[in-house]
């Protein structure tokens, strides 16, 4: 039972990494094609700068990984359960794929094909039924290369529309996703605009992007993240949150736990102290004073050794408040 539980737990973490990498390439390929078609409006698309964006065989590109990261979440058989929205979701990657590659072969045969048909039709005389079907050719490729970019440019937008109703479920059911969102914003701005992007964090996040900072901090707490932790807690500060004493612990324990880590006990008593002052009345820290107390524990017992006595001493006494302070917290949250 514990074993398949294990397998489980591996395959929704799996699943949960693919939903990023998913996201993630969508959005970096959809900035890729914006810059592309702006030159193309401008006359100055080249077959270099399309490879450097469409390959079937290179794993490297976005729009390729994207396309295989889709198929193994939503196509093939075994995995998770996806509903008929993600295969809707799917088939539309998989038809932007597609019209990258004929996009691609077509800006081939008008970059490499037609100069040099061009070229051998003064010279060449009596094969004028072979010369006219390569100006069809050419002529074939122009509308194809024109009608490519522009279904490229409605399925991209359709699909980004569709995947920011996703985004939602996403947040909620997968723990690495918020974090993902809000280390990304720069990126999600670049797909649905400065309007867009504000109107969906209004939506996702109806309490404010510091409150939404602030659950991405615990998530790195729980990870051992610290310094990421304290960046997003210092970025929750920057949306006038309306729990600052509740963000201040968080920082200063995360700085505590930081510093004890890099063995600089000093630094982590002071911090850890500040913490344990605005501990007072808040609700839920049993877990990180739980933690305080292991943590000064053994910096009192190592500095004792140490002979650093008064040191020593300080972080004992904090152990012993934190772990007094940890029970009352259990007992209130069962009241």
């Amino acid at each position: 039972m514990e074993k398949d539980q294990g397998k489980q737990s591996k395959g929704h973490r799996d699943r949960d990494w693919k939903i990023l990498e998913l996201v993630r390439d969508f959005l970096l390929s959809w900035a890729q094609f914006k810059e592309l078609y702006a030159k193309y409006q401008k006359g100055g698309l080249t077959f270099h700068e399309v490879s450097r964006f469409i390959d079937d065989k290179d794993p490297y590109l976005p729009l390729f990984n994207l396309k295989e990261t889709s198929h193994a979440l939503f196509r093939y058989p075994g995995n998770d359960p996806y509903d008929d929205e993600e295969r809707l979701l799917d088939l539309a990657i998989g038809s932007i794929f597609h019209e990258a590659m004929k996009v691609r072969e077509n800006l081939y045969q008008l970059e490499v094909y037609r100069p040099k048909f061009i070229e051998l039709s003064d010279k060449v005389h009596g094969d004028e039924k072979l010369l006219e079907e390569f100006a069809k050719i050419g002529k074939r490729a122009e509308r194809g290369l024109k009608d490519g970019l522009l279904e490229m440019k409605r399925l991209f937008e359709d699909t980004a529309l569709r995947l920011k109703a996703f985004l939602p479920k996403y947040i909620k059911e997968n723990p690495l996703f918020l974090r993902f969102f809000l280390q990304r914003l720069p990126l999600f701005r670049k797909t649905y605009g400065r309007k867009g992007l504000e109107e969906l964090l209004r939506r996702l996040f109806p309490k404010g992007l510091s409150e939404a900072y602030r659950k991405g901090a615990e998530g790195l707490l729980e990870s051992g993240q610290y310094e990421m932790a304290m960046d997003f807690l210092k970025r929750a500060f920057r949306y006038n949150g309306d729990k600052k004493n509740d963000l201040s612990f968080l920082y200063f324990y995360a700085k505590g736990v930081s510093a004890f880590l890099k063995n600089r006990y000093r630094a982590s008593l002071f911090s850890l102290e500040r913490a344990m002052d605005l501990s007072k009345g808040l609700k839920e820290k049993s877990k990180y004073l739980r933690m305080m107390g292991e943590i000064c524990l053994k910096m009192g017992k190592e500095l004792a050794e140490e002979k650093r006595e008064r040191l020593s001493k300080r972080a004992l006494d904090l152990a012993a408040q934190a772990s007094k302070l940890s029970r009352g917290a259990r007992r209130d949250a069962h009241l």
